[in-house]
């Protein structure tokens, strides 16, 4: 037995005080404790008196000895030997007179913060017997009860004199007096109850009146496309009654199972399974050893180690000859039934019954893939033969909204359309070189309409869409850009190391021919910039579709695809170089150089650098003071300030701030210091906390806290810069169930003093000069 220890239940002390408070003749007296720490069972603190460790409620002030359980909001606690049950803001809901208390909630998939609940209820024991406390502290039934279980919402079962009966969930008016063996939940139908008399199962409804009388070994819910049945279980046979208790299939089969279709159920009799026709009544197809589930009309069946395929009126499409056969769609996705199918146990208990998930929209013409005597072919969803099963490896590609297949004879593979007709002939070969040199992600018009082709080490294209191949298997590495052009690059001579490549359009047209040691990167639909090498200096220009020099500068150093300034960019986007807000940046000699699409330059000559534009804003630096003669760019870092501008010159952020980071974990926000003290912006200009302090410190396990420091204090603010703890305590310590609860807090040393903060920055109502476990 536990020894009774003590309870504490401050009534007349507010629940919490003012950091700021000024009436201090009306302010509450703190309540001391030997010591207090974080416990593992938030909201609730570990607190120690007199050598007693207890936990103690931050609101409500309650001390408890234990926490049991805690659900919905809800904490099962224990008081010496009396149970009882507090609510989230520390309330009394149960008292602490009972024996046992269980918490009793349900909810709906699975938990998140915030989920609403279906009921809240409080099972209380006093003396043997049991009553039910709801979750606002109201007392449904008191303990007279032998015992207690929630049906739902509505109803609460008990059983008194041996027998079931269930009662009214929101005032205790018994609804069915004490009758059965057994009533509990029916996960049937919705408000109905299962009943057991002499071990036989049936259903009630809530009022009492029997839907399907307690004569069946089980029932289970059983589903058919758009249709609720019930299976139920007699003597070792299976039948099926409907949702108000008629009969639809009488008992004949060893186990009934839904397979995705709104006609039909497939049965097990003996070794064998068969089809039985609802509508019809009658078996429509047996003999075989195992039927998948319908989808689109046509089921795999199996009849010893063969595969074929049937209809749902017993019709054999293909008898079972092959070694597999799968069901794709035009994009090659394996269909399956969307039907939510929940069939009856396995004898022995164990559930045979499954549940599938909706698919993504299925594309027309489906597929029948075959696979016969380690061969695979192709059939049409009517059973007619596509791609006879001649061929090592076959896969459908999905290109120009078409289906498509690249058949594999031996080690060579060929291209065939959706109706079987052969496009392009067996002279291709599968090699990893194409995953390592071709790139078409940055295009979608390449993923939807082009085909790569390898053969020898090396790549060429086949445009679904135009019919033709575009580029000839002859390069090295293919890349297309997201102006749909693809870059390509071969060899020159047989052996050799040099190289040249050419730009093509979408559909294959030249672009720019093919030069030596030269690549291309589009900037614009129409701009390029061709980049070479010159006795180990890069040199640049810019070129229009027709190859017309746009713009060249001899300080333009290289050129790069990736070279783009990633401060002001969301979390994980990633840019090309490129114009953005009509301006291309320059980069080499000067770093405050951009071009619009005629080669024309622009200089923002009121700063030193300006950055790459995004969403036309863009980093800029300007020198707080002149440069000295004997100071470079280099050697001046101590004078940089830096802002955000708009492709106008307008500072949208001013240029005060010598350093500027990225914030892990928060895209949006920037850190910045200015004279030597750290603030918080937005990418947008807007300044969430001024650089006033000597640190700011994100946590990746607050979503809405920062500890700010200043003067070797520590504070408290939200991410939106609201003060919550100003900084004037020499600590604040935080643990990781105080910042997922709804509630965090805070603890705060001053000196001498632990105490704690709300996140409303209200400092509550005890205190300690010990850290406990510290």
């Amino acid at each position: 037995m536990r020894t009774i220890l003590f309870t504490l239940i401050y009534f007349l002390f507010s629940p919490h005080h003012s950091l700021f408070a000024q009436n201090n003749s009306q302010a509450t007296p703190p309540l001391l404790f030997d010591a207090i720490g974080f416990s593992d069972r938030s909201p609730f603190l570990k607190v120690r008196k007199d050598g007693v460790e207890q936990y103690l409620h931050p609101y409500g002030l309650q001390l408890v000895d234990e926490i049991e359980e805690s659900s919905g909001g809800l904490f099962e606690v224990v008081v010496g030997d009396a149970y009882g049950v507090l609510d989230a803001a520390g309330n009394v809901v149960a008292d602490f007179k009972y024996d046992e208390v269980s918490l009793q909630t349900d909810y709906d998939n699975q938990w998140y913060a915030g989920i609403p609940y279906n009921y809240r209820f409080i099972l209380t024991k006093l003396d043997g017997r049991y009553g039910v406390v709801d979750a606002a502290g109201n007392e449904i039934a008191p303990p007279q009860y032998e015992e207690i279980t929630i049906i739902d919402s509505l109803s609460i079962a008990f059983r008194q004199g041996g027998k079931w009966g269930w009662l009214d969930a929101r005032n205790g008016e018994i609804l069915q007096p004490p009758h059965y063996e057994r009533a509990t939940r029916s996960y049937l139908l919705p408000g109905a109850v299962e009943i057991q008399q002499d071990d036989k199962e049936g259903l009630a409804l809530r009022d009492g009146r029997v839907l399907i009388a307690p004569e069946y070994d089980y029932l289970r819910d059983f589903r058919l496309p758009g249709k609720q049945l019930i299976f139920f279980s007699k003597a070792g046979q299976a039948g099926l009654l409907d949702t108000a208790g008629k009969m639809v299939l009488p008992a004949q089969f060893e186990n009934l199972d839904a397979i995705g279709d709104p006609n039909v159920v497939k049965f097990k009799k003996g070794d064998g399974v068969g089809l039985w026709h609802i509508k019809e009544a009658r078996v429509v197809l047996e003999g075989f050893t195992g039927i998948d589930d319908f989808v689109v009309g046509n089921s795999i069946a199996r009849r010893g180690q063969g595969y074929g395929v049937v209809q749902a009126n017993g019709n054999v499409l293909l008898r079972p000859e092959y070694d597999r056969i799968v069901f794709v769609d035009a994009k090659g996705h394996y269909l399956s039934s969307n039907a939510v199918s929940i069939a009856m146990p396995a004898m022995g208990g164990s559930s045979a019954g499954k549940q599938q998930s909706a698919v993504p929209d299925f594309v027309e013409p489906y597929f029948m893939m075959v696979t016969k005597g380690g061969k695979q072919g192709v059939l049409d969803w009517s059973g007619n033969v596509v791609i006879p099963a001649e061929y090592r490896y076959i896969e459908l590609l999905f290109k120009a909204g078409k289906p498509y297949f690249q058949v594999y004879q031996q080690e060579r593979y060929g291209l065939f359309n959706g109706a079987g007709k052969q496009i392009l002939p067996f002279e291709y070969a599968y090699d990893e070189y194409l995953g390592m040199n071709y790139y078409p992600q940055s295009s979608d018009y390449a993923q939807n309409q082009i085909i790569p082709l390898t053969k020898d080490n090396r790549i060429g294209l086949y445009h679904a869409g135009l019919a033709k191949i575009m580029l000839p298997v002859a390069h090295e590495y293919v890349v297309w850009n997201g102006f749909d052009q693809v870059s390509a690059r071969r060899s020159i001579g047989a052996g050799s190391y040099n190289s040249e490549t050419a730009l093509y359009d979408g559909e294959g047209h030249f672009i720019r021919p093919y030069e030596e040691s030269i690549s291309y990167v589009a900037v614009a639909a129409d701009r390029i910039v061709e980049t070479w090498m010159v006795d180990g200096q890069w040199r640049n220009r810019l070129v229009d579709a027709a190859g017309k020099t746009i713009y060249e500068n001899n300080g333009w150093g290289e050129f790069r695809s990736n070279s783009v300034t990633q401060l002001l960019l969301p979390k994980d986007t990633i840019l090309d170089a490129g114009y953005r807000n009509g301006l291309l940046k320059i980069r080499g000699n000067e770093d405050n150089l951009f071009i619009d699409k005629d080669g024309v330059e622009k200089r923002f000559s009121d700063y030193e650098s300006v950055g790459d534009f995004y969403d036309d804003r863009a980093v800029a630096m300007v020198y707080e003071t002149p440069l000295e003669a004997d100071e470079t760019i280099g050697s001046a870092r101590d004078k940089e300030r830096l802002g955000i501008i708009n492709s106008r010159g307008e500072v949208v952020l001013p240029l005060v701030y010598e350093r500027m980071e990225a914030i892990y974990g928060i895209p949006e926000l920037l850190k910045v210091m200015q004279n030597g003290k750290w603030g918080v912006v937005t990418k947008k200009g807007a300044v969430i906390m001024e650089a006033t302090y000597d640190d700011i410190r994100f946590s990746s396990s607050s979503k809405a806290f920062v500890n700010i420091i200043k003067n070797e204090k520590q504070g408290i603010a939200n991410r939106d810069g609201t003060l919550l703890v100003p900084p004037v305590y020499e600590q604040i310590h935080t643990d990781n169930n105080s910042f997922g609860a709804e509630v965090p807090l805070f603890m705060v040393f001053d000196g001498e003093w632990y105490q704690f903060v709300d996140e409303k920055g209200e400092l509550l109502t005890f205190r300690t000069k010990t850290r406990l476990g510290y």
